[in-house]
């Protein structure tokens, strides 16, 4: 809404000084209004379609055990993932009209109805036996199935069937081994991210990648902690602390690709969507700057309270001059961050009044040189720096 009434602001200003005619500026009006209200009606829809959902589940869930009980397992895993299948497939052609939103909800849940099912037919069949083998090949064709089908007809879907194909495989490692092991249930979702990450990085660095490949990198790179940290906690042997180092270096290397994604985007023209993933990614930073100074380095809070600090200059630095809102809010909450941790730690020390008052003397600095850069430019035209 505030977007909207910018824009609308921007074309009565236009109107004013003559840069365009009432006619046009009507059009543009209009053009707005119905772009708003397709916004306003999309937002409905969603709503409404995940108040279904929920209201879905505690219809499904209060028919489960008024019938559950008078089922045997075999009759209960038919009618779990009967259900889901009917919502996958009715979210299937929902997803190709107007109903997007919809159709992807009723998918997302159809899918995850089929998983309970094969998972839970281990009640009736143990794993490794050739029932429980046929329910994990059944789990896995499933996954397999919904991201090929996806591919080719959406894309938003392909994201989410890529996380829920690490839920069919390790419901297929479970039921098809008799004693499946944890440990090669994460070394092969490793395996598969591998697979997985060299593919879609191929494909972003094509100029002819399909729509859908970014999405899809996106849900890789949040998986991507889950499985350092399962990875150090399970077959490593490691500590909490172990996990630090993989995931500061996970966090910069989603730092990098979003830098180049920007640099690849801004040459190209199109709209730059990376300012608000490089806010969250300084937020993540916070929180992990934290853990591996205190954690895994061992370090006095002197230490922490400087990473984290750092980390919010780099920030502050890097927005400034670009005039990037969400990067530059986040900058600030990591340097008020540091200075509230540090003022905690050494409360009564003089060393914490004076970083404190350091601290917001840089700030309000920072508040003197938001937009210097873009007036510089304005006044003297493309050539001139910020």
């Amino acid at each position: 809404m505030r977007g909207t009434a910018a824009v609308r602001e921007s074309i009565e200003r236009w109107e004013a000084s003559g840069l365009l005619d009432a006619s046009t500026a009507e059009g543009l009006h209009e053009e707005l209004a119905a772009h708003a209200e397709q916004e306003r009606l999309r937002f409905s829809r969603l709503l409404l379609a995940a108040t279904a959902a929920v209201v879905l589940l505690i219809a499904a869930g209060t028919f489960t055990a008024w019938i559950w009980p008078g089922l045997g397992v075999g009759a209960r895993c038919l009618l779990i993932g009967g259900v889901g299948l009917l919502l996958a497939v009715a979210g299937a052609r929902l997803e190709q009209g107007a109903r997007r939103e919809v159709g992807c909800l009723l998918q997302t849940s159809g899918l995850l109805l089929v998983a309970i099912a094969c998972g839970y037919s281990a009640e009736q069949w143990p794993n490794g036996s050739p029932a429980g083998q046929l329910a994990g090949g059944l789990a896995l064709f499933t996954g397999i199935a919904s991201f090929a089908y996806s591919v080719r007809r959406s894309v938003v879907m392909p994201a989410v069937t890529l996380l829920l194909g690490y839920v069919f495989l390790a419901v297929f490692a479970m039921r098809a081994f008799p004693e499946g092991s944890a440990d090669i249930l994460i070394w092969a979702c490793d395996a598969l991210f591998a697979l997985e990450a060299v593919l879609l990085l191929a494909s972003l660095a094509s100029s002819r990648a399909p729509p859908w490949v970014g999405g899809a990198a996106g849900a890789l790179v949040c998986i991507m902690p889950v499985l350092i940290v399962a990875t150090v906690l399970g077959p490593l042997n490691g500590d909490g602390a172990d996990t630090a180092w993989p995931l500061d270096a996970w966090l910069i290397g989603v730092t990098a690709l979003l830098l180049w994604l920007r640099a690849r985007m801004t040459a190209a023209g199109g709209q730059d969507r990376t300012p608000l993933a490089l806010g969250l990614v300084v937020l993540i930073g916070v929180g992990l700057a934290f853990h591996t100074t205190l954690n895994a380095a061992s370090a006095p809070p002197e230490v922490a309270a400087l990473a984290v600090a750092g980390l919010g200059a780099l920030a502050l630095a890097f927005a400034v001059p670009r005039g990037e809102r969400d990067v530059l809010v986040a900058g600030a909450l990591a340097l008020v961050v540091a200075a509230w941790y540090y003022a905690t730690e050494r409360g009564e020390a003089v060393s914490a009044f004076l970083a404190l008052g350091f601290t917001a003397a840089v700030l309000f600095w920072v508040a003197t040189r938001v937009g210097r850069g873009r007036q510089r430019t304005v006044a003297g035209g493309p050539s001139a720096t910020t």
